[in-house]
């Protein structure tokens, strides 16, 4: 029986940094038994990417989807697995490539080794620049440097590269569209586990993220952070945790707000959304909480 993989793509007026990222999937050995289509979404683009996507028809089998209504992050996702057919679903930001030629085999590799693995984290690096995008906190790679390379569970994960299965998405939902940029993933990596699936680090499938321009700026990035952490926060986290994990978001990212970029309208904004909105309460199970505590959770902050 042949099965079918999805690799999808959202990108905006970066037609240089897809040309890179669709080359290394291009690239990508084949697993055997399984068809596989990529997915590029264009959101709303000032500069078309169409004509970088279609030029590599001949060596893979593309879709391109053009949005006339900006998504954002979470939502151009959420629109890239309505529109692919696979079963496993592997997500790429348009600045980021594969580094080796197997990523695609290692994905199907771990889930058909594991029924209980729902998403696949990957070991993502800037270049330039060597930071590491891993589902670690720095203290824990202090603490414990050998755990960038090593395979392990974990309780999150980078929405840079990541491989999910189906049916994750059709039993916990898809992004929160209503988040824009950031937090989102730690959103769904609650839901996830909260289902009963369980996330795998597998740092041989490495992704180079060439850090390209986003489309958006340093004051919104740490606006939707702070406003959608208080959002995860409310939503997931039992007491005591909940308290210490909103009040040092709040410290963190409205400190950035208010000193790096003098916006102290923007933080009492954030601060407003993300506590004065109504949230749905979800509060993670003792199983749940058991996993994250075992498996370098994000808790208190």
């Amino acid at each position: 029986m042949v099965r079918a993989l999805s690799v999808l793509i959202a990108t905006r007026n970066r037609p240089d940094a897809l040309r890179y990222c669709l080359s290394s999937v291009a690239r990508q050995a084949r697993p055997p038994g399984w068809n596989v289509e990529v997915v590029v979404l264009d959101d709303a683009p000032e500069i078309s990417a169409r004509e970088v996507a279609e030029s590599f028809s001949e060596s893979l089998p593309i879709r391109y989807v053009r949005t006339d209504a900006r998504l954002g992050v979470s939502g151009a996702r959420n629109r890239l697995a309505e529109e692919a057919k696979g079963s496993v679903l592997v997500v790429l930001d348009d600045d980021a490539a594969f580094v080796d030629d197997d990523a695609l085999v290692q994905v199907v590799n771990a889930l058909d080794r594991d029924s209980s693995i729902g998403l696949i984290a990957f070991y993502i690096y800037d270049d330039p620049g060597g930071t590491l995008h891993v589902p670690f906190s720095r203290l824990a790679i202090r603490r414990d440097p050998n755990i960038v390379s090593q395979e392990g569970y974990v309780s999150y994960f980078n929405g840079g590269g990541y491989a999910v299965r189906r049916a994750v998405l059709n039993a916990v939902g898809l992004y929160g569209a209503d988040m824009k940029y950031g937090c989102e993933e730690l959103d769904l990596a609650f839901r996830l586990i909260e289902t009963g699936w369980t996330i795998l680090y597998n740092p041989r499938i490495k992704v180079r993220h060439c850090v390209a321009t986003s489309s958006y700026s340093r004051e919104w990035k740490a606006f939707y952070g702070l406003r959608n952490h208080l959002w995860v926060g409310r939503r997931y986290l039992p007491l005591p945790y909940r308290v210490v994990y909103l009040v040092s978001w709040i410290v963190y990212m409205g400190s950035e707000l208010m000193v790096r970029y003098r916006r102290p309208d923007m933080v009492w904004v954030a601060i407003k959304e993300g506590i004065g909105a109504p949230q749905p309460r979800r509060i993670l199970s003792r199983r749940a909480m058991k996993y994250l505590r075992q498996h370098y959770g994000r808790l208190w902050w």
